[in-house]
């Protein structure tokens, strides 16, 4: 998972040889990453010294204390030595601050024009070292065409990822997504064309779902969402909610190849539709639904039209 896990200084040299690219520890920006300075304010200096058009910013191994970090910028990449889920040795971790609270974001992409960042190779925690301050959401996002990849999203209060930022209306035509991932908490999607693929999530025991996927507003809906080839581990009953009552019609919808095991509480695996707006278009396939909780239903569908239910395994 590690890009490179011992040597810091060879990690920084390979990537930095390099036009347009960035180091938040150099003295320029001054972050410490000793998980006790809170280096928001280097890691805002760093986006603010790239150029319009964008650029790569490296974020050393270390523990960095960070809040409301705003990427307001399009064409940012932003990469770590790794998100530390398999070995801390040699990670990057950005973590909320004490102090921090339930309506700030560790990391938030936003803003008009902000298209096409890339967040991959570290971990966002937004848990704090007190153990009990807890930001909404290690990364909020209502930008266009966000890309997260080898990460470790942390949980938040809220969500573990949030396709939304201080409750805005996401973006109705992002073409983003989130791969080859580790996320511990409930994600919420609220944007079109959104891929959600090969990540592994973990419920510890929460009691939401897995993924809640809604329209980008009251009067906007969205469509092409992408759910595939994931496992889903320790969550309460649902796992998926595909529509929400106070937001736009969800359309075209593909839960395709993903695990789901262990779930616990009463009700239904997955949700399709709500009672206001319904669905329109899914299709859910290869699928493998272990046995858990009290299942009373497997997929439950509600004012749904265009349903496809094919070749999926439920365990016994």
């Amino acid at each position: 998972d590690n890009i490179v896990e011992d040597n810091a200084t060879n990690w920084r040299s390979i990537y930095s040889r390099n036009t347009g690219v960035l180091v938040v520890t150099d003295p320029q920006f001054g972050a410490k990453g000793d998980g006790t300075t809170d280096d928001t304010t280097a890691f805002t200096a760093a986006v603010t010294a790239l150029p319009s058009g964008g650029g790569t910013i490296l974020i050393p191994p270390g523990t960095y204390l960070v809040k409301n970090w705003t990427i307001a910028k399009g064409g940012v990449r932003v990469v770590g030595s790794g998100s530390g889920y398999y070995t801390a040795n040699g990670a990057t971790i950005l973590r909320a601050p004490n102090g921090v609270a339930a309506s700030d974001d560790v990391v938030r992409v936003s803003g008009v024009g902000t298209f096409g960042v890339t967040l991959e190779h570290f971990q966002v925690n937004a848990l704090a070292a007190n153990g009990t301050d807890r930001a909404n959401a290690p990364v909020a996002s209502d930008s266009t065409g966000l890309k997260i990849q080898h990460c470790f999203l942390n949980s938040g209060t809220n969500w573990s990822f949030d396709n939304k930022v201080a409750a805005a209306d996401a973006d109705s035509t992002d073409s983003g997504g989130i791969f080859d991932s580790v996320l511990v908490g409930t994600v919420r999607i609220a944007s079109a064309s959104f891929r959600f693929q090969r990540n592994y999530l973990n419920g510890v025991g929460s009691t939401t779902p897995a993924i809640n996927v809604q329209g980008a507003s009251a009067g906007t809906g969205i469509s092409s969402i992408t759910i595939s080839d994931n496992t889903f581990d320790s969550f309460a009953l649902p796992i998926l909610t595909i529509g929400d009552a106070a937001k736009g019609l969800v359309r075209n919808v593909t839960i395709r190849d993903n695990r789901v095991s262990t779930p616990s509480g009463t009700g239904r695996v997955i949700l399709l539709g709500d009672a206001t707006n319904g669905i329109e278009g899914a299709n859910v396939t290869g699928n493998m639904f272990e046995s858990g909780g009290t299942q009373a239903y497997v997929i439950e569908t509600v004012k749904a039209n265009g349903v496809s239910i094919t070749s999926n395994y439920f365990g016994g």
